[in-house]
C-alpha cells in the first residue's frame, strides 16, 4: 500500500525563505497535506506558482504529483566559460548582442527547419500528444520567452561566461499540460502511486524531457559561440572560441532518492538540483549577474538549492508599477533588450540575488564558488 501511517513521524520540513508571500505559504501548507507526504524544502527566492510554490522541493514517499514539477520540465542553467576574455569582445557587444537575435530563435518563434534531430521514442501518450501539437525539433536551439535568457559575462579574471537558461520548450510544455489536465481529471489532483502505468509513463517523459532541454541549452551556447565568432571575423579578429568548462543545472524535475531508509520521490519546481561539492548556478536579474554555487549535500533540504533570485513582484504588477525610465537607468552600461516587452524582468521586479546567496550559504546549503558580472543580456520578446 502506497500510504503508510507509521511512517508519519519521519514528516520534516525546512524552510529559509523570509517574507513569503501569503498565496505562496497557502501552497505551501496544502502540500504538505498529501498524504504521501514524507519531507520539504523551501527556498528564498519562493513565490507563488501553479498548484505548489517555485522555489519549493517536495518528497513524497511512491508517489508523482505532475504539478509540482510544473509546464517547463526539465527546465535549467548552464553556465559556460570559452578561453576569450573580455578585452576580446568589448567593442563588439552591441554587434553579437545582435547576431545572437539572428542565430537563436527567441520567444514562440522556431527555426525554419531542425538544426539537430535524433531519436525519441514516441511510447508514451504524452509525448505522442505533444509531437502532434508542437513543433519539437524546430524548437532545439531556441531560447522561449519571460524570464528565460543568453547573457555573456565575465568573471574576476575577466574571462567570458555564456549563460543560458532555457528548458525544454513547446516541447516539454505540451508533455506537462498532458498530465497536468490528466491529473486534475483522473486523479483528484493528487498525483499517481509510482508503479501505476500513469506514473511509469510521466517519469519516462520527464527523462526524455529533460534530456531535451540539456541539449536545447547545449545547441544555444553552440549559437553563442558561432555568434561571436561571426562578429570577430568581420573586424579581422580569427579567435578560435572554444570551452573551458560547462556547469548544466537543471531545477523543474521529479528524482528517485533513498533517504532516512525512505524510498523519495524528490519534486523540484523552480530548485536546482545540487548534490555535494557539485557546482550549480543560481541566476540574478538582467542587471545582477549570476554566481556559481558548489551544492553542500544538505539532506534537509533535499540535495537542492534556489534556482534563481525569485520574483518579489508580479509580471502584472511590475508592468503596473515600474517606471520604463527608471528601468532604463537601472540597466545602464549592459547591452540588453530594454524594451516595453519586457519591462516585467526589469530587476525591480526581482529579489537580491546576493541576499538569496548568502541565505543559503548561512543554512549551509550552498557555498559561493564564483560571481559572473552581467555584461550582455538577451531576452525573448
Amino acid at each position: 500500500m502506497w500510504y503508510d501511517d507509521s511512517m508519519k513521524t519521519l514528516i520534516t520540513h525546512v524552510n529559509c525563505c523570509q517574507n513569503l508571500e501569503e498565496s505562496a505559504k497557502i501552497q505551501w501548507d496544502n502540500c504538505r497535506e498529501h498524504p504521501a507526504y514524507r519531507k520539504a524544502a523551501l527556498f528564498p527566492d519562493a513565490h507563488m506558482g501553479y498548484d505548489a510554490p517555485i522555489g519549493s522541493v517536495f518528497a513524497l514517499k511512491d508517489w508523482v504529483v505532475p504539478s509540482w514539477v510544473g509546464y517547463d520540465i526539465g527546465c535549467g542553467m548552464s553556465a559556460c566559460q570559452i578561453n576569450i576574455k573580455h578585452k576580446d569582445i568589448q567593442d563588439h557587444l552591441l554587434e553579437i548582442h545582435q547576431e545572437i537575435h539572428n542565430q537563436v530563435p527567441c520567444g514562440d518563434s522556431s527555426h525554419p527547419q531542425p538544426i539537430h534531430t535524433y531519436d525519441i521514442n514516441r511510447q508514451t501518450e504524452g509525448i505522442q500528444d505533444s509531437f502532434s501539437k508542437r513543433k519539437v525539433f524546430e524548437q532545439l536551439g531556441t531560447l522561449g520567452g519571460g524570464n528565460h535568457f543568453i547573457e555573456l559575462d565575465k568573471d574576476i579574471d575577466d574571462y567570458i561566461w555564456i549563460v543560458v537558461h532555457s528548458g525544454s520548450r513547446g516541447f516539454g510544455h505540451g508533455i506537462g499540460t498532458y498530465w497536468m489536465r490528466k491529473q486534475k481529471d483522473e486523479s483528484s489532483g493528487i498525483g499517481w502511486y509510482v508503479k501505476s502505468r500513469e506514473a511509469q509513463s510521466y517519469l519516462y517523459d520527464v527523462s526524455v524531457c529533460l534530456d531535451y532541454a540539456e541539449r536545447n541549452r547545449k545547441l544555444i551556447a553552440d549559437l553563442v559561440k558561432s555568434a561571436i565568432t561571426t562578429v570577430l571575423y568581420r573586424h579581422q579578429n580569427t579567435i578560435h572560441i572554444y570551452d573551458v568548462m560547462t556547469i548544466d543545472t537543471v531545477h523543474n524535475d521529479v528524482q528517485f532518492i533513498q533517504n532516512d531508509d525512505l524510498n523519495l520521490y524528490v519534486h523540484r519546481k523552480g530548485a536546482a538540483r545540487l548534490f555535494e561539492s557539485k557546482l550549480g548556478i543560481i541566476a540574478g536579474n538582467m542587471k545582477d549577474g549570476n554566481c556559481i554555487v558548489e551544492g553542500m549535500g544538505n539532506q534537509d533540504y533535499l540535495y537542492s538549492c534556489s534556482h534563481g533570485a525569485g520574483r518579489k513582484m508580479s509580471r502584472t504588477k511590475a508592468k503596473e508599477t515600474i517606471i520604463f525610465a527608471e528601468f532604463e537607468e537601472k540597466m545602464k552600461g549592459i547591452v540588453a533588450d530594454v524594451c516595453a516587452s519586457t519591462l516585467d524582468e526589469s530587476p525591480q521586479a526581482y529579489k537580491d540575488l546576493f541576499d538569496v546567496v548568502k541565505i543559503q550559504e548561512k543554512n549551509k546549503i550552498i557555498k559561493c564558488h564564483k560571481w559572473l558580472t552581467s555584461l550582455l543580456n538577451v531576452k525573448g520578446k
